[in-house]
């Protein structure tokens, strides 16, 4: 027999607990929430993930539920549930167990394995009435008919308040996967093999530590950004280090943004390294456009040479014709 409904909160590439759209809207919803992390095997076997990955997103679950253990003062604190096994699997034996009312996550803009999972839970959903809600990652919006507002939306976007997490329904609504432990046929506990102990060199993943590496680049490091940017040596301490904590969501696109703003009016002597920090993606991707337009100019000139050249020698031809009649007739 079902118990009681849930709310089901599934975490993917945003391994936080601050600025979590999905994890704030969950919150306020008033049901017992259970918090999910799914490794799924048919999307770790896909050759662009790597054991690499595999430790960074254990290292960083693991600070997650340290860190829930840190802020809530019960005896039994909240924690991310996680289990290994196909995701639409995961799903099905929980709502054989608990009633899903809804499925609270960010979108996720990722591999093609990714997008069939989606698939599979957007089908999974809709035949048992579960409502699937889904929030934007970091400004992309899909399925959009044009970009004539993207820009306007972006910035909307990433100067929306970010709002703090509510500890008191944190601790209140989180439930943990005690019911599940001796109903649910699967590892309720990941364990990942570190064969290569050189891994240890890469850093570690979480959110606690993604907060040291963006507070030490803005409160020193991002001064000579700009300068040693494009030197090897010198940018191993100048640049940001924060690319894999943005790759896997320890930290939004948001939070970096905002307080990359917030550094620049404090600080001027940040500006001109903030810039340039800033706008490296919008410089990436108006070159990526100017190859695009100076290609699709190369075909269209291509083309209007070989249509011209061929009305040309139409013409000839036509030209040439017509005077070897006008010689048949003077002849006659």
């Amino acid at each position: 027999m079902k118990g009681n409904s849930i709310n089901i909160v599934w975490f993917k590439r945003d391994l936080r607990l601050r600025d979590h759209e999905p994890l704030q809207a969950a919150l306020a919803d008033g049901l017992p929430i259970l918090l999910l992390y799914i490794f799924d095997p048919i999307i770790w076997a896909d050759p662009n993930y790597s054991e690499r990955h595999l430790r960074f997103v254990k290292e960083s679950l693991l600070d997650l539920n340290e860190q829930l253990i840190n802020l809530c003062t019960g005896d039994n604190p909240p924690q991310i549930s996680i289990f290994q096994g196909k995701t639409v699997d995961i799903f099905t034996q929980i709502n054989a167990i608990k009633n899903i009312s809804k499925i609270f996550s960010h979108e996720e803009t990722g591999l093609k394995v990714t997008y069939d999972c989606d698939k599979s839970i957007a089908k999974f959903s809709k035949e048992n009435n579960i409502q699937w809600i889904e929030f934007q990652c970091n400004g992309v919006k899909r399925a959009i008919n044009d970009r004539e507002n993207w820009v306007k939306d972006w910035y909307a976007f990433m100067t929306k308040p970010i709002e703090n997490l509510s500890l008191e329904n944190l601790e209140k609504l989180v439930i943990n996967n005690d019911f599940l432990e001796n109903e649910l046929h699967t590892e309720t506990l990941f364990d990942i093999a570190e064969k290569n102990d050189n891994l240890a060199l890469f850093q570690k993943g979480g959110e606690v530590l993604a907060f040291r590496y963006l507070k030490s680049f803005f409160d020193e490091r991002a001064i000579d950004y700009f300068r040693y940017i494009s030197k090897p040596l010198q940018s191993r301490k100048t640049c940001s280090r924060l690319s894999p904590y943005i790759a896997w969501g320890n930290l939004s696109i948001r939070q970096v943004y905002q307080i990359s703003l917030e550094t620049i009016k404090n600080k001027p002597s940040f500006k001109r390294s903030l810039i340039n920090f800033n706008s490296v993606g919008t410089v990436t991707l108006f070159r990526n456009l100017k190859v695009k337009i100076r290609w699709n100019l190369k075909m269209l000139i291509g083309a209007m040479i070989r249509c011209l050249t061929t009305i040309i020698i139409q013409i000839l031809w036509l030209g040439r014709k017509e005077k070897r009649a006008i010689q048949w007739w003077m002849l006659v």
